[in-house]
């Protein structure tokens, strides 16, 4: 599908309501090996580490553990790392978790105040007010993450449209240069936290690599109409 209508009520979009096992996902430009060579508005699966249920507990919970705790990292090698999802809900699921994966994720404990209600009962409420605290307080940090995405956004924008009316090398070369700059800027905020790993920051990579893409083909052109112009 065409990425314009991506949060318009798209195809895809229309699609994954049905297959649930599904969701919306951009292709970008040229991720391939210069393949595809526009971005497509398409459905993924999540991709999921399987194991034999031999495997020793230890083994997948350290694997477990390890891949959680060092996203940040990770996205920093490869910004393709940035889609990992670790939502483990039942609902979600369905397939088993391995015992050493459940027990870094806690997810066979019961819960204290399901042995102990009436102990911790004070406790529960207490916690009900500070995460409504903590949910406001989220939301906020989330709305400011927000614009600080649509700031690289606009920067890019700029750094295409100043572009349009340039016809000389050194200038699409400084162009190039600050485009990259940008993403780099953009990389540190996102392992620094500042930004939101989501869709929106999904979106600001494929625009980037349109955008750089477009910067190296006119450079190359500018390059053989120089090397022509000499000739003569």
């Amino acid at each position: 599908g065409d990425i314009d209508f991506y949060g318009k009520g798209s195809r895809m979009e229309g699609f994954t309501m049905v297959n649930t096992s599904g969701y919306p996902f951009i292709i970008p430009m040229s991720i391939y090996r210069g393949k595809p060579e526009q971005s497509a508005l398409t459905f993924a699966i999540n991709d999921i580490l399987i194991t034999r249920d031999d495997l020793d507990e230890r083994t997948a919970y350290d694997i477990t553990k390890t891949i959680i705790e060092n996203k940040s990292y990770l996205i920093k090698m490869n910004p393709t790392y940035n889609l990992l999802n670790f939502d483990y809900s039942k609902q979600v699921l369905s397939f088993p978790l391995h015992r050493g994966a459940k027990k870094y994720l806690n997810k066979d404990e019961p819960p204290i105040w399901f042995k102990y209600v009436s102990m911790v009962w004070p406790l529960i409420s207490i916690s009900v007010v500070v995460f409504g605290i903590f949910a406001s307080l989220r939301q906020r940090l989330k709305r400011r993450k927000k614009q600080n995405i649509e700031m690289y956004y606009n920067k890019l924008i700029k750094l295409r449209d100043d572009a349009d009316s340039a016809e000389d090398l050194q200038i699409y070369i400084k162009f190039l240069k600050e485009l990259k700059n940008l993403r780099s800027e953009a990389m540190k905020s996102l392992a620094n936290k500042k930004l939101d790993p989501g869709e929106s920051f999904n979106i600001f990579l494929v625009l980037y690599n349109e955008v750089r893409d477009d910067f190296t083909n006119n450079i190359k052109k500018l390059r053989l109409k120089e090397e022509e112009s000499e000739k003569k």
